[in-house]
């Protein structure tokens, strides 16, 4: 709770940064880049009130950087059970092609997301090249950096039953996964880092899909194993291979208990209005004024409707008043807001959206960093002012970039110091 009208400062945790650089990226401990994020990541548990973690494990490692014990709260990623009474139908090719599949009684093993080294696909072409059977077919939907590495290497090893499809709408999944009979997930390797919990945001889709899920990883507890939605199995490529072929083998009604198990542990534990109540127990006030600083958020009609989307639209519906502070161009929107000036404000969904102005990057190298330390540094010179107009109740911050830390502690002084005044 709020002290003396100051705000309550939560931190938000999607990702481990900097551990996620050096154990998945590879980048060294020496490097002044995670050096400097390493510092932001300490800063971070030292100075918010809580913090709040898709993680569901990682309270030890934040303890071990800073984090008091007490403010460490677990709120995973879930779903939004609007989007599930609002769908669209695949594109045309899409349908097409699975229409096609499922007409000659294939079963499908699907995939949907991203296509990185992280989402161990390599592991999921090696399974279908191991597998002789004619009626297992493999779908991958999708885009990313990984696909063009990929489909070469189905046709240079002349692996038959893969298939590759562009990626499609959000509103779009559910129909997408009323084909597939399964879906697959995976880790690219065992590293330290997963013993932390994992946040598989696709996971949550299609568990509320009623699909069963086959997930590869082993080091960690996951929510198939916890709710008997799938089967979970190692990153060997011949265990997932057996696996692949045991769920193929299992009588369409176990198959059909597996996702209604998944489908019943969202709608309990994973709905977007129960985690936002997980937060407004954070909350001073019945209705709050929630200042949500986040780089990358956006809009459903940006291809952006995540979590801070979510969240904000179940606060408003519960009375609270809330406005994001987000940078005007990220690589993850389908389309990026049109802004002149930082600090434009637009409304959106009954949220109102902050813009601020940032350079335009490609991939994950110098020009993306110099835009995370714009976004802080404006910021850092603004936050008299945003404590000024917006006069928060509340500040959530991100793990995206753990120096926004720097500028939230900013807000949260100057708002602090106008009430005392």
């Amino acid at each position: 709770m709020s002290v003396n009208g100051r705000p309550v400062l939560i931190h938000e945790v999607h990702d481990l940064w900097p551990k996620t650089l050096t154990d998945i990226g590879g980048m060294k401990k020496s490097s002044p880049f995670v050096w400097l994020m390493q510092r932001g990541e300490n800063e971070s548990y030292k100075s918010a009130d809580y913090v709040a973690s898709t993680l569901e494990f990682a309270e030890p490692h934040m303890e071990r950087h800073g984090l008091k014990r007490g403010k460490f709260v677990y709120i995973p990623n879930g779903i939004s059970k609007a989007d599930w009474e609002s769908t669209e139908c695949i594109p045309d090719n899409h349908k097409k092609v699975l229409d096609s599949i499922k007409e000659k009684n294939k079963f499908i093993v699907g995939y949907f997301g991203g296509f990185a080294i992280s989402n161990a696909l390599d592991r999921l072409l090696d399974a279908a090249e191991l597998i002789k059977n004619e009626d297992i077919v493999f779908v991958l939907v999708g885009k990313g950096a990984e696909k063009k590495r990929l489909y070469g290497r189905v046709k240079e090893e002349g692996i038959q039953n893969v298939i590759f499809l562009e990626p499609i709408p959000k509103k779009s999944i559910p129909d997408l996964l009323k084909y597939f009979d399964c879906v697959y997930m995976g880790i690219e390797k065992e590293l330290e880092i997963y013993k932390y919990g994992i946040s598989f945001t696709k996971m949550y889709d299609a568990m509320m899909g009623s699909c069963p899920i086959i997930i590869s990883m082993s080091d960690v507890a996951t929510p198939v194993e916890t709710f008997q939605c799938g089967i979970k199995t190692s990153v060997d490529k011949y265990k997932l291979k057996d696996c692949i072929e045991n769920m193929y083998a299992m009588p369409e009604e176990d198959r059909a208990l597996l996702g209604r198990n998944g489908q019943a542990a969202v709608l309990g534990n994973y709905e977007y209005s129960r985690l936002a109540e997980k937060y407004e127990a954070l909350f001073p006030k019945k209705k709050a004024t929630i200042l949500l600083i986040n780089h990358y958020a956006g809009s459903s009609s940006m291809g952006m409707d995540f979590r801070p989307y979510y969240l904000a639209k179940e606060w408003i519906r519960k009375g609270h008043k809330v406005k994001i502070i987000a940078a005007d161009y990220s690589h993850l929107r389908r389309e990026n807001p049109c802004v002149a000036k930082d600090f434009q404000r637009q409304q959106i969904d009954g949220v109102e959206y902050y813009w601020i102005k940032t350079r335009k990057y490609e991939g994950n190298g110098v020009k993306r960093a110099l835009t995370m330390f714009q976004f802080i540094s404006k910021l850092c010179i603004g936050a008299k002012r945003i404590a000024q107009v917006m006069n928060p109740d509340v500040v959530i911050t991100a793990s995206t970039y753990p120096l926004d830390i720097y500028a939230a502690k900013l807000i949260k002084k100057h708002v602090f110091k106008k009430r005392k005044d």
